[in-house]
């Protein structure tokens, strides 16, 4: 009850303001901008960058500039029965395509994404805890957090869904193969789905990150077998 009488009293997206709702479209295009321009390449600029410009940045233009919440990038505990059986669905959905996409060449040279989590399954694992899974807390806190919990203020969940699953996840990842593409909004259109389910963005973090794991293991186990 405290939760959503604190959500309640928040006037963003009730009407349209330079100050608030302006800087916050406007960082939508700036963030992940700057991000690109400076290109992140080493495991350890890859995963400082995504906390500071997706994750710490957004947090800091929720609490400086927007005079909102924490609650508003959706960091709650959340209904966890609901999260925690919408993973395991939209896993369960994607598994097919993963291993499909595993048998593929390009994707057994691009993952897992840096050759040292290549050489060994304890290098595999340090990858995934301690790079991979500070990327996907940050790219999925500003997606499905900041990004999409934001529009769905202004514009509805509906819309919102649609705008950042078929245009801003798109914009989002145009410098990767469109395979990719394809396969990082339809996964967006699913942690949407179970943002809003589950009410928390700790849950599409799981998600993303978990798929990615998956498919890193897939390419893992189809080299070595083969």
């Amino acid at each position: 009850m405290k939760l959503e009488r604190e959500i309640k009293k928040s006037n963003f997206g009730k009407s349209f303001r330079f100050d608030k709702e302006g800087v916050f479209l406007l960082s939508l295009v700036i963030i992940p901008l700057v991000y690109q321009i400076i290109k992140p390449q080493t495991p350890f600029e890859l995963a400082l960058s995504a906390l500071i410009f997706f994750l710490i940045v957004p947090v800091l233009t929720v609490r400086l500039i927007l005079a909102e919440n924490i609650y508003f990038l959706g960091f709650r505990e959340g209904r966890f029965g609901y999260g925690l059986s919408g993973v395991l669905v939209g896993w369960l959905i994607f598994y097919p395509l993963l291993n499909f996409l595993s048998d593929q060449a390009e994707f057994q040279k691009a993952y897992p994404l840096f050759d040292f989590m290549k050489s060994s399954p304890s290098s595999l694992l340090l990858g995934e805890v301690a790079i991979m899974l500070p990327v996907f807390a940050g790219v999925q806190t500003f997606l499905f957090g900041y990004a999409y919990l934001g529009l769905a203020r202004m514009i509805k969940r509906s819309r919102a869904l649609l705008l950042l699953g078929l245009i801003g996840i798109p914009l989002f990842y145009l410098s990767s193969p469109p395979v990719e593409i394809i396969l990082a909004s339809l996964a967006g259109f699913v942690a949407c789905w179970i943002m809003n389910r589950s009410r928390s963005v700790i849950y599409p973090i799981i998600f993303g990150w978990g798929l990615s794991v998956i498919l890193d293991v897939l390419v893992m186990y189809k080299i070595y077998m083969s």
